[in-house]
């Protein structure tokens, strides 16, 4: 009794999302954090069989897109942090979920976690490896931005860069850099011997509240996805989370593709459809059988 209630103590009716910067700088206490949640969760059958989809999915080399969605309070973030688990019990680098609410968030999360997981297998050259690439990306989306800066107000490329570099805090990444860096990294994270790299984004509708309005932000999700299905037999999977109403019902009305792509292949639920009468007592159960 008194371990079970040490882990109930332990946990949060709501699990805090950490930030990419936060999986950057504390990836062990991120680890140590989620675990507790993982550890606690009782899957209903409808997350085993979408658990079990993106797996066989990943292993049998396919990008993947796919969501949760549910108002708030229905376990999103839980239900991710269970997934980033299982995903990891099965030889799959996974980035744990992250809040997102820029392109950039992508790459950092990805990074940090990346890095991480080849430092606790001592792969030393591939960590360097990786710094590398990280860099590039990053410089990479500034001088994009650059040359678009320099073209309409007619100043010279390196002037822009200042600018961009110095007295500009926005985000300059595009989904062409975000594809651009999983390509690059996919041969790393092979010699490290994981089979496929899988990304949790949690809390889309940050993504989507911006002063440029939630269309065209939805464009970029859009271009992202269809992006993805260009990769080939790259296995990388990208899993959103969004609350039901107005997110994904803001998604479906203005660009439709998008969640019809990332139904097509059976890992996205809705949660509150998924829930049973009996899960209280199911969950009450599993957490005395396993404390």
């Amino acid at each position: 009794m008194e371990r079970l209630l040490k882990q109930l103590d332990s946990i949060k009716a709501i699990v805090d999302t950490f930030s990419p910067n936060q999986i950057v700088d504390k990836p062990r206490d991120v680890a140590h954090v989620y675990k507790l949640y993982a550890d606690s969760y009782q899957p209903i059958h409808s997350v085993v069989t979408l658990k079990n989809q993106l797996i066989d999915l990943i292993k049998a080399k396919n990008p993947v897109n796919g969501y949760l969605s549910a108002d708030f309070g229905y376990g999103k973030t839980a239900t991710l942090v269970y997934l980033w688990q299982v995903c990891q019990e099965e030889k799959i680098l996974t980035i744990p979920p992250f809040k997102f609410k820029e392109l950039a968030d992508i790459i950092t999360a990805c990074y940090g976690w990346i890095k991480y997981s080849l430092q606790q297998l001592n792969k030393t050259e591939l960590v360097v490896n990786l710094d590398e690439l990280y860099s590039k990306y990053r410089l990479k989306s500034q001088e994009i931005r650059a040359e678009e800066l320099a073209k309409k107000y007619r100043i010279s490329p390196k002037k822009a860069l200042q600018i961009i570099q110095e007295d500009l805090k926005t985000d300059t990444t595009n989904t062409n850099t975000v594809l651009g860096f999983w390509q690059e990294c996919w041969p790393l994270i092979i010699k490290a011997g994981f089979k496929g790299l899988v990304v949790f984004a949690d809390e889309i509708q940050e993504f989507l509240r911006t002063e440029e309005g939630a269309s065209v932000r939805i464009q970029i999700l859009s271009d992202l996805v269809k992006g993805m299905r260009a990769l080939g037999k790259t296995p990388v999977g990208l899993i959103l989370s969004m609350p039901t109403d107005p997110t994904e019902s803001a998604i479906s009305e203005q660009a439709g593709d998008i969640i019809h792509r990332m139904r097509e292949q059976k890992v996205s639920l809705r949660l509150a459809d998924a829930y049973t009468a009996d899960f209280p007592v199911g969950l009450w159960q599993s957490l005395v059988r396993n404390f």
